[in-house]
């Protein structure tokens, strides 16, 4: 059963959310592996620095979105979740935290007159992703620590082992 949020289908928002995600990731992990292949993991966390905003730009363009990756554990100031961020955080760490592995989240909520709905895509730690937010001496190599503090000197995205909780991708539509 579908339920309606405020004229537009709980439906229409998951299914052009998930696609939205699906092409952001996909766009975001095909120049990662290849900014990790021509120059090496240390150009991972220049491109991360430098790419992943434009790139977030021009598909929330494209989509005539808001896209945004956030985290409590966030690297980049700019990605610091919102109240809203944070209530849908909070609600996948409780389901991880019990076990579960919530698949999204959708919020509604008025902003200005007008109705906001937000999908949440939960983003879960993969072996790649331990070269820049694995456990120092472990995970990240000493030259690709530097980099991400000479960048990011309050980073707070480390400390993760394959299968945590990282964070979401968030989708925003505007009625």
């Amino acid at each position: 059963m579908l339920l309606l949020l405020f004229g537009i289908e709980e439906g229409f928002v998951k299914e052009k959310g998930e696609e939205i995600v699906k092409v952001f990731m996909q766009a975001l992990l095909n120049e990662l592996e290849g900014a990790i292949k021509e120059k090496g993991l240390v150009n991972a966390v220049s491109y991360c620095s430098e790419r992943a905003l434009p790139i977030t730009d021009s598909l929330s363009k494209a989509y005539n979105v808001s896209i945004k990756r956030t985290s409590f554990n966030y690297r980049n100031p700019k990605n610091k979740p919102d109240k809203y961020e944070a209530k849908a955080l909070k609600y996948f760490e409780n389901k991880v935290k019990k076990g579960e592995k919530p698949e999204y989240y959708i919020q509604t909520f008025k902003r200005d007159g007008k109705t906001v709905y937000r999908f949440y895509k939960p983003l879960f730690v993969r072996p790649l992703c331990l070269n820049c937010h694995g456990i120092e001496g472990k995970n990240i190599p000493k030259n690709v620590l530097e980099e991400i503090l000479k960048r990011y000197p309050k980073d707070r995205a480390r400390g993760y082992s394959v299968d945590n909780f990282r964070g979401v991708i968030r989708v925003e539509f505007v009625e």
